[in-house]
């Protein structure tokens, strides 16, 4: 069922409606748009049908940009693992270890990047590398994402969050990942 408002010339809600033609008295000294607690269509004081939706505190909207910022990043580094075999997948620590071995000490050895530099027929001095730019890779989205949170944390003004672009942000940082 839909409620439409109707509001004075101040912005104070007069009375709300329903789809049914039932009429909610709304004495005008208690409840005015940003006291509403949940979403329905209104009709302005110009006769213009809108949305109203209930307003939220500084800590909802950062929540809610919170969960953005970290759903998008989540679907960026999906789409990253999408272009491997899970089977590969469970492997990444193992190759991960060994790289940071190989990067403290280049004799390290590095049983699974031999095999699997092997079996690719490839050397593994180049795998070692790929694995390297990777993990590089994922740092740097992880660190872009730790520094936007941070960031969150500490904007005191809802313009500000809702100002927080995830999408360009991801994009740019896309642009200079190795």
């Amino acid at each position: 069922m839909n409620k439409y408002a109707y509001f004075d010339d101040n912005g104070q809600l007069l009375y709300i409606t329903t789809t049914t033609g039932q009429i909610e008295e709304v004495p005008l000294k208690v409840i005015n748009v940003t006291n509403v607690t949940e979403k329905f269509n209104a009709i302005d004081k110009d006769g213009n049908l809108i949305w109203v939706e209930p307003k939220k505190d500084i800590e909802q909207i950062r929540q809610e940009k919170l969960a953005e910022i970290r759903q998008k990043f989540q679907s960026l580094i999906d789409s990253i693992k999408s272009q491997y075999a899970p089977y590969e997948i469970e492997s990444f620590a193992d190759q991960r270890a060994e790289w940071r071995a190989w990067v403290a000490d280049n004799t390290a050895k590095t049983p699974i990047v031999d095999a699997l530099a092997q079996a690719r027929g490839i050397d593994r001095e180049e795998l070692l590398q790929r694995i390297g730019e990777k993990v590089t890779q994922i740092v740097q989205l992880q660190g872009t994402q730790n520094r936007i949170e941070d960031s969150l944390k500490m904007l005191s003004s809802v313009e500000d969050i809702e100002a927080i672009n995830v999408d360009e942000i991801i994009q740019s940082v896309m642009e200079h990942v190795t």
